[in-house]
């Protein structure tokens, strides 16, 4: 779901609007 997701590179949790991890810098996939 696009509600809640976390990074496919480092795992981090990502806010629902987040195109970007702040983590790694990884872009969502979903």
């Amino acid at each position: 779901e696009a509600s809640s997701a976390y990074c496919t590179g480092c795992g981090n949790p990502l806010a629902a609007d987040a195109r970007f991890c702040a983590g790694c810098g990884h872009q969502r996939e979903d």
